[in-house]
């Protein structure tokens, strides 16, 4: 179960960039659902970046969640991205889960 997950979204034009920190599990996806998809509804974004650099913890719900994101970006033009550290307990995830090869991830 999650301590803490900090949400933070900066704007820069037609960018959002939505940082998040902490633990990101089936206690907390819900918080970084509704902003990604407040994002994806947005006719103003044309861009929108997840930056994971500062993400401890991930589990399965949160995979789910940048799966789900980056298949309605497709769908409704918007570029998507994935920052995430490499070497990271969330970036091992992301290798040794096969799902990288999946997103529109970039290792830091």
């Amino acid at each position: 179960m999650s301590l803490i997950l900090e949400i933070d979204t900066r704007r820069d034009g037609d960018t959002a960039t939505v940082l998040v920190a902490g633990e990101l599990d089936v206690s907390t996806y819900d918080r970084l659902l509704a902003e990604l998809d407040s994002h994806l509804a947005s006719t103003e974004i044309t861009t929108l970046t997840l930056d994971l650099t500062e993400l401890l913890f991930c589990d399965s719900a949160g995979l789910a969640i940048m799966l789900t994101t980056s298949r309605l970006a497709q769908v409704r033009g918007i570029d998507f991205e994935i920052l995430s550290r490499a070497g990271s307990d969330v970036g091992q995830l992301f290798e040794l889960s096969g799902i990288a090869a999946r997103l529109p991830l970039k290792m830091l």
